[in-house]
């Protein structure tokens, strides 16, 4: 009954996750209520813009020196200017497949040539810089999520230029 319990409250802290994130996404897209094209200064979550037009690929991230190592590829039309990384570690906790994120987001220092800009139609190399302390207890092979925020140079569809927009994928340490 105990172990019951325990996947029941696991699961109820997941969807209060979740239903923040949803909420934050909302607020965030549609602040007034409005249903008018988002400010230059909206924050965007997928699936609002570039939702499978841009993604990160042969992530790999590093407990001794704290640094991910990515490759943005950029599929739309639209240029994009890198405005930030963090990292955040998970967990697996009841299973393989309920995942929960433990910690806060770690800041991280953008690096590579995607500091120099993300062009439209692109592959850019990219790295997060995260201080180690807060990993210290993990390990290779565990999981880690990565995200970053990109700005719209110019106009996308309904998004005027300036909008940011974050993005989230997986990772595993490396030693």
């Amino acid at each position: 009954m105990t172990e019951y319990k325990k996947e029941v409250s696991i699961v109820a802290v997941i969807a209060v996750v979740a239903a923040l994130a949803v909420g934050a996404s909302a607020l965030a897209i549609f602040p007034s209520g409005s249903s008018s094209a988002p400010s230059p200064t909206t924050i965007l979550f997928p699936p609002a813009a570039l939702t499978g037009q841009l993604y990160a690929e042969s992530v790999s991230c590093s407990l001794s020196t704290g640094v991910c190592t990515f490759t943005i590829v950029n599929n739309s039309t639209v240029p994009l200017d890198f405005e930030g990384c963090h990292v955040v570690q998970t967990e697996v906790i009841g299973g393989s497949n309920s995942t929960a994120t433990l910690s806060n987001p770690v800041n991280g220092t953008i690096g590579g040539a995607a500091t120099a800009g993300i062009p439209a139609s692109s592959h850019v190399e990219a790295t997060c810089a995260v201080p180690t302390a807060p990993f210290a207890g993990q390990t290779a092979g565990s999981q880690v999520s990565v995200s970053f925020s990109v700005k719209l140079v110019d106009d996308w569809y309904s998004y005027h230029a300036g909008t940011v927009v974050y993005f989230t994928f997986p990772g595993t340490w490396t030693n």
